[in-house]
């Protein structure tokens, strides 16, 4: 054969290689691939492909390459690394969970495997089939509702789709202990490890500490993490003695691990971890002694946030107002602290340095600073126009970072008043609400500002939105479609989210009767078309076509809306198997 010919050989199987590559968009080979590509099996791949007459075939023969296939499919499939023969491992921690019902197995599988790894973005208003991504948070809640536990075989699946941060948390506690247990034999699943809410793996026995030297990077992991959780003291002595030999990015990792158990004895290890020469570990450790009561890390931010905002009576006996003034440079302690001094794309540099301050203070040190005020008084009074936003903006962040419930009450206010920084704030600080208060705010704000900015509020409430909600959106559709004369489209991204979270029951009639009137408009449209297209029959001119087509767009939504309304109903009552729902 010509060389030409070889290397055209050669191409075609990388193409064909490439296509068989889950991690180009092709189809698994081999039906399963849990975590990262795996460049053992592009390699049978590429040999098989191309042949022993131009490949050494791995193995030694056609039967050995085979063999090996065969081996790194079931790996795969049992979402394990191949590791060299010792030791059996120790055993994972009871689960006394009940697995789901045999009914809802098939509908597991087809939900984690059309999320796991997902690079879903949302469909369209009127797609005919909701995407696995879309129905899985509700299917998550209610099973770990019911105290459910997935089949082993799925376990995979389930930390594979754990991947996607929207629904880590739930997917992880759904996996449990055993799949915490098989996350950590497993590097490509490292990320199961780093779940705040997540529940810590037994601590009960002895670590073994050796792990700490010889062990994977996963292991190590979970050596900290355990030794954390028996002694912190003992955990944080074992990173600091192997700090400068570990790489930046482990160093980040263990950095936020000493969150766990954190106390004044961590806080040495962390000033020192202030000088650390990569920039992302300085600032987790400076966010880490934020968050320390007492800390002179802290004690030193506070004093800079304050030290910006003064009160002062308002001229003309108009009542107390704030005045801030922000920081004119941007030190080299300020910097060792964690401040940024490069402001971010959009922004001025008094503003950015004021924003991370303020992110730093606890909300609770603005009453004492402020008069002994509320939360919500503070957050009522007037600020100076020029830095009004980035004040507003700071205290988010500060209580997010804090979980500083009270103040995430105050800063969200009346729904019916426009947010400083927009709905994503909102978003930002219904997430520490319970999911009740979160409903009722969200009510308040569709009710009073429609749909138009609703996404980031909505997507807080989790499914299925209650009775109430559900209600208020359905109103706010109407309106929409009927008074402000909407296509469907204007709201795409909400009415894909509302198909997927309202509540079943409740938004049935409703979808039942905007589908029917719908329908009708949809039919005097189409009977408008035909008569304007025959009375321009015998002309050149293309004819006028009445309408727009709104009605006819409403249609298809409400079609699809009811389609997914009866794919929830089932997919609940699978898992409920007979029992009654706790959402009717």
């Amino acid at each position: 054969m010509t060389t030409t010919g070889t290397k055209d050989t050669e191409d075609r199987a990388m193409t064909a290689e490439k296509a068989m590559d889950p991690a180009a968009g092709g189809p698994s080979p081999h039906g399963e691939s849990f975590g990262e590509p795996d460049s053992a099996w592009q390699e049978l791949v590429t040999a098989a492909l191309l042949g022993a007459e131009r490949r050494v075939l791995p193995g030694g023969s056609a039967a050995g390459l085979l063999d090996r296939a065969a081996t790194a499919t079931v790996r795969a499939r049992a979402g394990a690394t191949a590791v060299a023969p010792g030791p059996f491992l120790a055993p994972s921690g009871d689960d006394s969970r009940s697995e789901i019902p045999r009914s809802a197995v098939a509908r597991c599988r087809t939900l984690f495997s059309g999320a796991r790894g997902s690079s879903y973005v949302a469909t369209s208003w009127n797609a005919h089939r909701p995407h696995p991504e879309q129905l899985l948070p509700e299917w998550l809640e209610l099973a770990n509702h019911l105290g459910y536990r997935p089949p082993h075989i799925q376990l995979p699946l389930v930390l594979d789709a754990a991947r996607a941060r929207d629904h880590r948390e739930a997917a992880l506690a759904f996996a449990g202990p055993r799949g915490r247990w098989l996350a950590a034999l497993n590097p490509s699943w490292q990320f199961a490890t780093k779940v705040k809410h997540a529940p810590s793996p037994p601590t009960t026995g002895a670590v073994d500490v050796s792990l700490w030297e010889r062990g994977q990077f996963a292991e190590r992991v979970g050596v900290l993490t355990a030794l954390r959780a028996q002694d912190p003291a003992a955990g944080r002595e074992l990173l600091a003695g192997s700090w400068r030999s570990e790489r930046a990015e482990e160093r980040l990792l263990f950095v936020d691990l000493l969150r766990d158990g954190l106390g004044p004895a961590d806080e040495s290890f962390l000033e020192s971890a202030l000088a650390d020469r990569s920039r992302t570990v300085r600032s987790a450790a400076a966010e880490l002694l934020t968050l320390l009561p007492g800390s002179a890390l802290g004690t030193r931010m506070t004093g800079r946030a304050l030290a910006s905002v003064r009160l002062r009576e308002a001229t003309g006996g108009a009542g107390p107002e704030l005045v801030v003034t922000p920081p004119t440079a941007c030190d080299e302690e300020m910097q060792r602290d964690g401040i940024v001094a490069r402001a971010q794309a959009g922004q001025g540099e008094r503003s950015w340095w004021l924003q991370q301050l303020l992110e730093a203070t606890p909300p609770s040190a603005w009453s004492e600073h402020l008069g002994g005020r509320s939360a919500e008084e503070i957050a009522a009074l007037p600020v100076t126009a020029e830095w009004g936003d980035t004040l507003r903006l700071g205290w988010v962040l500060a209580a997010v970072r804090h979980d500083d419930r009270g103040w995430a009450r105050a800063l969200l206010g009346d729904p019916a008043r426009p947010l400083p920084g927009g709905t994503a704030n909102a978003g930002r600080l219904l997430a520490l609400l319970p999911a009740d208060d979160r409903a009722a705010w969200a009510t308040g704000f569709v009710t009073a500002q429609g749909l138009g900015a609703a996404g980031d509020v909505l997507s807080r409430c989790p499914a299925p939105w209650p009775s109430a909600l559900t209600a208020a959106v359905g109103a706010a559709a109407r309106t929409s479609w009927r008074v402000e004369k909407h296509h469907p489209s204007t709201h795409a991204a909400v009415l894909v989210m509302a198909q997927h979270f309202v509540h079943i029951q409740e938004a049935r009639p409703m979808i039942r009767r905007l589908a029917e009137e719908a329908s009708a408009a949809a039919e005097v449209e189409r009977q408008a078309e035909a008569a304007a297209r025959e009375a321009a029959k015998n002309t050149r001119t293309r004819p006028a076509i009445p309408g727009d087509g709104v009605a006819q767009g409403w249609q298809r939504a409400f079609t699809t809306f009811a389609h997914t309304l009866e794919l929830r109903a089932q997919m609940r009552a699978e898992l409920l198997d007979g029992a009654p729902d706790p959402h009717r």
